[in-house]
């Protein structure tokens, strides 16, 4: 199976985007697959194509082919002769004149830069990280473990008016073989509702939540959307029948909803079943994104155990199992080195997959011996879930467990060093942003990188300093209360102006943070925001200001993230601009690389810049970060 990449040359000449679109994707491929880029005609004549190959090209807007490259099409098609093997072919659409692919390949949807840079709120300065997106799909659909057959969807409803709409969607996702819960008919009588909804979240792909008009009223779905943010789970928001403008949800999953049916009565018991499939494909797409995080943290480990001189073995790379040596040291004997086997999952391992594993591992020579049993210590599939471990038993002698990436690699990190303890620092962060303006489905991008940074930061015992913000400052309380559930309201410092609160409020939120409110300013919400941000910005904690998103200066508005910049830098505090989750902070890197750097907001290098302006693996670049800073 290889990925053929054609030069743009052969099909719309030397166009230079499409060109560093290439390399961006190609040098991302080349990391997890078997790749070839066709340079010539030679090269084109020569291919064998097979039925599992897939191939990527440059679409013209003139449908002036040469004859070599309609040559070529024609015998895809030829070899690929069914739709679903059509899929693997990939036609890219350079700008919005060349959607439509060659003639002979009309029905296929191309993919569209121009488009996939409009829902990400990015410019073309971004079109490396548009590439990076489209290599990472591409994997996704290579590796079994990456890939999403079927789904495990929790249905988060408020059964005072949405039982009836509930148990029709599950209905209909159970009829497309997707799995869902949902409390009314999937909790057995005597069990502990709590636990069980909690682990089946925790067991869910993604969330669809049923917002109907009393559903801003229940505490129960507003723990669901906090536990979800919380553990990282994607959420796809619909939002049905009339809503009274003064009834939010206390927690929103992003700035606005999937799916606004404000004409679907949510007694409805028969939906149309368009909803239905585009509500599940927008599930799927969401969770596309997440699979290709597992990229981002393979990448991690890999990074980690080289750099600690453990060792890190690629034991198969379509399955995706490595195996993990730690060394023991400290004994007066010689021990054998701690051995691991992982496995990479996109999704929530099943239990299917833990039948699954260990007849993989004895075929590549792991088989366990008669009496002494296995030769590794244990076996582990990893997910992109959050918490605490959980266990299975496997041929009645060997242990597989099912653990997320963070708590393994974390694992491995205190494994190499001390440095991540339960002990608060004198030393903070100051997150700053907001969702930029973009789709839905890519504003959980910035929910990834808000948990990416607050995770890595508590880790380290670092202060989250923040305005507060209706979705992010529960995501941190609650985050916050994982990792330190004796001492969480000490180690997050939130600001928070009387002009948007009373006092009963902020009464309420000092029950999860130390709370330091700042006064309404001749009741003008700017001047009050203002002085929010001043206070913020001389805690006595706050050692860098780390800025994410934000909404831009489109159509007036006046962004907030550009303020508190200036706050910062006036400070003396180093500013660290994240541009790949689009909004504000993407035009403010856009300027300072235009710039070449010149006014640059800390003290790394252009390049390190360019790399916190360009990378979608956000861990590595907070790792790099609290490198710099010295924390």
């Amino acid at each position: 199976m290889t990925v053929f990449l054609l030069h743009p040359k052969l099909t719309i000449g030397q166009e230079r985007k499409a060109i560093d679109f290439l390399e961006a994707c190609s040098n991302e491929l080349q990391e997890h697959i078997n790749i070839s880029v066709i340079n010539n005609i030679m090269a084109l004549n020569s291919i064998k194509i097979s039925k599992n190959d897939i191939f990527l090209f440059f679409n013209r807007q003139d449908q002036n082919y040469s004859e070599h490259v309609t040559g070529f099409f024609k015998n895809i098609i030829a070899v690929k002769n069914n739709e679903e093997q059509k899929s693997d072919l990939f036609p890219i659409a350079i700008n919005s004149e060349t959607r439509s692919p060659h003639n002979l390949l009309g029905h296929l949807q191309s993919f569209d830069i121009t488009e996939q840079l409009r829902q990400r709120a990015l410019n073309e300065n971004y079109i490396d990280t548009i590439a990076v997106n489209l290599a990472r799909t591409i994997v996704t659909r290579m590796q079994p473990t990456l890939a999403q057959d079927s789904m495990n969807l929790f249905i988060s409803h408020r059964r005072l008016d949405g039982e009836e709409i509930a148990a029709s969607f599950c209905k209909e996702l159970r009829l497309r073989a997707e799995s869902a819960f949902r409390d009314l008919i999937d909790i057995k009588v005597g069990e502990n509702a709590q636990e069980v909804i909690e682990e089946n979240l925790r067991q869910s792909d993604a969330v669809i939540l049923l917002d109907t008009p009393k559903t801003w009223e229940s505490d129960w779905i507003d723990r669901e959307i906090r536990m979800a943010l919380s553990i990282n789970i994607p959420i796809v928001w619909i939002k049905l029948g009339e809503h009274s403008p003064d009834h939010n949800l206390k927690t929103r999953p992003s700035d606005k909803p999937h799916f606004n049916l404000e004409g679907l009565n949510p007694q409805e018991t028969n939906i149309n079943l368009d909803i239905i499939d585009n509500i599940i494909h927008k599930a799927f797409s969401i969770s596309r994104e997440f699979a290709s995080n597992t990229f981002d943290k393979l990448l991690q480990l890999k990074s980690l155990t080289t750099e600690a001189g453990f060792s890190f073995t690629e034991l198969d790379q379509r399955r995706m199992i490595y195996q993990v040596k730690v060394p023991r040291e400290g004994f007066k004997y010689q021990q054998r080195p701690m051995t691991h086997l992982v496995q990479f999952y996109g999704r929530v391992p099943k239990n299917q997959d833990i039948d699954d594993f260990v007849p993989a591992l004895n075929e590549l020579g792991y088989e366990p011996h008669p009496q002494m049993g296995p030769y590794y210590d244990a076996s582990i599939l990893l997910g992109p879930m959050s918490g605490s471990v959980f266990q299975s038993t496997v041929s009645g002698q060997e242990k597989c467990f099912i653990d997320s990436f963070d708590e393994y690699i974390g694992n491995i990190e205190e494994l190499k060093n001390s440095s991540y303890s339960n002990n608060v620092t004198d030393k903070g962060i100051i997150i700053s942003g907001a969702f930029p303006d973009c789709e839905p489905e890519h504003q959980q991008v910035l929910t990834n990188a808000i948990h990416i940074f607050i995770q890595m930061a508590l880790k380290k015992g670092l202060t989250i300093i923040f305005g507060a913000h209706p979705t992010f400052q529960h995501l941190i309380f609650d985050m916050a209360k994982m990792k330190y559930p004796k001492k969480y309201a000490e180690i997050i410092h939130m600001y928070i102006s009387k002009y948007f609160v009373t006092e009963s409020i902020i009464e309420e939120h000092k029950k999860n943070a130390t709370v330091f409110p700042t006064d309404n300013v001749e009741n003008d919400r700017q001047k009050s925001l203002t002085l929010m941000r001043k206070s913020m910005i001389s805690d006595k904690k706050a050692s860098a200001l780390i800025a994410l998103g934000g909404k831009t200066d489109a159509q007036g508005h006046s962004p907030g993230v550009e303020e508190e910049i200036e706050l910062a830098r006036a400070a003396g505090i180093p500013v660290f601009v994240i541009g790949s989750v689009g909004g504000h902070t993407a035009q403010i890197a856009k300027k300072m690389q235009e710039s070449d750097w010149v006014n640059t907001l800390n003290h790394l290098s252009n390049t390190e810049n360019k790399e916190l302006m360009l990378s979608s693996d956000l861990r590595m670049v907070a790792n790099k970060i609290f490198k710099h800073l010295d924390i």
